[in-house]
């Protein structure tokens, strides 16, 4: 990991003789021009300025919520990692992503941020998901998604009901999240881990083709589509694998024990890493496959930056910025 500090001076007009301070930061790229923009409600104006294809890029700290429901742009924060580095978006927020033929080609990709609130998804086509968390997550009713994925997230608690949906799971967590939806729907998991330990109504997946996951804690019932190189640790009695093609899965007792002490990202121990191998030959969950879980974002992350509180005798406003690369 790199850091860079960057002492920029800005032109500003001559009448402006102060500077707001702020923690807060969004920048936004259109054809190889930057725009700024500060404070909490920084990225509802960067997007009320983008077009579809522009980058906005988030600082860390806390964002008040926009609904992205007009445009195709790519998303980026500083990660979704708790702590002095975490990028957070305040409040519910509606994600639907239309294509037009003026941007059916143009990719929507939100990566490194954690939505505190409610993040509802609505009749979504060509969406990557990198990297995020989410508290809540639901779907409104008669909903369609196409072609998503879900890449290196975290997603707590939700309700994801589509009529018709095909989406991706790759390396993600789920905890208190129910998936189901219509005969219409197909969730692919591969490499995840799902705690069903917690209390709530997510404990059942329906219309999951599930590869290399590992499961634990109480079920509401058998998966109904398939399974292959899957553990799952729970009552004892239930193989919800019974109706699965596959010989591969495999069925532990409860109090079996299988993660590291005080792991953040339900790490295995090193012995059942070693034991439980998927079909992939890799460790099932979330930290094994080709591209084991890492919430750390791949783009540069703005970490910090200081705004001069005056601007200078010849109105340049001095910012001093910190961007972490790896």
């Amino acid at each position: 990991m790199k850091r860079l500090a960057l002492l920029i001076l800005f032109a500003v007009s001559v009448m402006a003789v102060t500077a707001q301070s702020s923690t807060q930061m969004a920048t936004l790229c259109h054809d190889g021009e930057i725009s700024t923009f500060y404070n909490a409600n920084a990225l509802k104006e960067a997007y009320s300025a983008a077009v579809d294809g522009d980058v906005i890029t988030l600082s860390s700290g806390s964002f008040a919520s926009v609904n992205l429901n007009t445009k195709k742009v790519t998303l980026r924060g500083a990660g979704m990692e708790d702590g002095p580095n975490r990028t957070m978006i305040i409040g519910s927020l509606l994600l639907t992503v239309l294509p037009t033929e003026e941007n059916a080609d143009i990719p929507m990709i939100i990566e490194g941020i954690y939505f505190h609130g409610v993040l509802s998804l609505e009749s979504i086509f060509e969406l990557t998901m990198i990297k995020c968390g989410f508290s809540e997550v639901s779907v409104r009713s008669a909903s369609t998604l196409r072609n998503c994925t879900f890449l290196h997230c975290m997603l707590n608690k939700g309700n994801i009901d589509f009529e018709d949906a095909i989406i991706s799971f790759k390396n993600c967590y789920f905890g208190d999240v129910f998936l189901g939806g219509s005969a219409g729907s197909t969730y692919n998991l591969d490499h995840c881990t799902v705690n069903f330990s917690k209390e709530g109504e997510g404990r059942r997946f329906r219309y999951c083709n599930m590869s290399d996951c590992l499961i634990f804690g109480p079920l509401l019932g058998n998966f109904e589509r398939d399974a292959a190189g899957c553990v799952y640790v729970g009552d004892y009695y239930l193989d919800p694998f019974e109706d699965c093609s596959s010989a591969t899965n495999r069925v532990y007792p409860v109090g079996t024990k299988f993660l590291k002490e005080g792991s953040r990202y339900y790490e295995l121990t090193d012995e059942k890493a070693a034991e439980w191998i998927g079909i992939d030959g890799t460790q099932v969950g979330m930290h094994g496959g080709s591209m084991p879980f890492d919430p750390t974002t791949s783009n540069p992350r703005i970490t910090r930056f200081d705004v001069s509180s005056k601007t200078t005798s010849d109105g340049r406003l001095a910012v001093d910025i910190e961007v972490q690369t790896y």
